[in-house]
């Protein structure tokens, strides 16, 4: 019979949070066992012994390690020693809650800590669910998961049961940061959401402006040495003489010359004050079309 991988997954579903404490026996070994807990025995009593003082004893320590993915989480239990249990498959939206409701029953006996990588937004759901319920959430890079990967069991491999049990070590090891849920004032909100939108307009501005430079190189290729795509006088000149030669004659080389020259005539300010003649104010920049180039003519 084939040995099933310490990393196969087990539904959460089958999961009974009294029946993993205590962990079986301490030696900082991987758990092995192919089978998820039992429920026809009932759970061992585990009483850590009190102080003499009193004081209620300390909680140990264990750790959640969560691959978080667009359907689907891998969970993972590691022990204050190091072992880990086998993976969980949580499927996402629909089982979150069922996974914090047993991180809390967990919390009970032990310090539970959350453990996520920090990687999209697909766990924000879980880690708001998990700072409401009072657990303690903290994030581990993804570069160091990677990094861990083969130094973790010996194995270049990543697959999301392990990646689970990775980032459950790193964070036993203290390679992580606090990241519990805070939401954001409105003013954040709003200042993110325009970053986001000139940020994607940026990229769609990029697109455009590397096809319309290829276009320049080949039907106007002094144009892009003149001026940058980058700025607003070029396309505004594209968009509304279209070619160089309705520019040469559009534009008055007198007109062009005064500009180059810095001659303040009125009717000349009152144009540069039209939105719609931003390219006459840059137009000295052009110098004069007719005569620095016959050809447009």
């Amino acid at each position: 019979m084939r040995k099933r991988s310490p990393y196969s997954l087990v539904d959460v579903n089958k999961i009974v949070p009294e029946q993993l404490f205590p962990p079986a026996a301490e030696g900082g070994q991987a758990c092995n066992d192919s089978s998820p807990p039992r429920n026809d025995s009932p759970p061992p009593r585990h009483d850590p012994p009190s102080p003499r003082n009193g004081s209620p004893s300390p909680r140990r320590p264990l750790w959640l390690g969560v691959d978080v993915g667009k359907y689907e989480l891998a969970v993972c239990l590691t022990w204050a020693d190091g072992r880990f249990e086998r993976p969980w498959r949580v499927k996402s939206p629909d089982q979150t809650l069922l996974l914090v409701e047993i991180a809390a029953r967990l919390s009970e006996r032990f310090a539970v800590t959350i453990a996520l990588e920090s990687s999209g937004t697909y766990g924000d759901a879980l880690r708001q669910a998990c700072t409401d319920a009072g657990l303690a959430v903290v994030r581990v890079s993804a570069k160091a998961v990677k990094d861990e990967a083969e130094t973790f069991d010996g194995v270049p491999s990543q697959h999301d049961g392990k990646d689970a049990a990775v980032i459950a070590s790193l964070a036993h090891r203290g390679k992580s940061t606090a990241w519990p849920w805070q939401q954001r004032s409105e003013f954040d909100q709003a200042l993110r959401y325009w970053v986001r939108t000139l940020d994607a307009a940026q990229r769609v501005k990029q697109m455009h402006s590397g096809r319309l430079e290829a276009l320049l190189g080949r039907h106007w290729p002094e144009a892009t040495g003149l001026l940058s795509l980058s700025g607003a006088t070029l396309p505004m000149a594209l968009s509304h003489w279209g070619d160089p030669t309705a520019l040469s004659h559009s534009v008055s080389s007198a007109v062009m010359r005064d500009l180059a020259a810095g001659t303040q005539h009125s009717h000349i300010r009152h144009r540069l004050r039209k939105p719609s003649d931003l390219v006459d104010r840059h137009a000295a920049e052009l110098g004069d079309a007719r005569a620095d180039t016959g050809v447009w003519g």
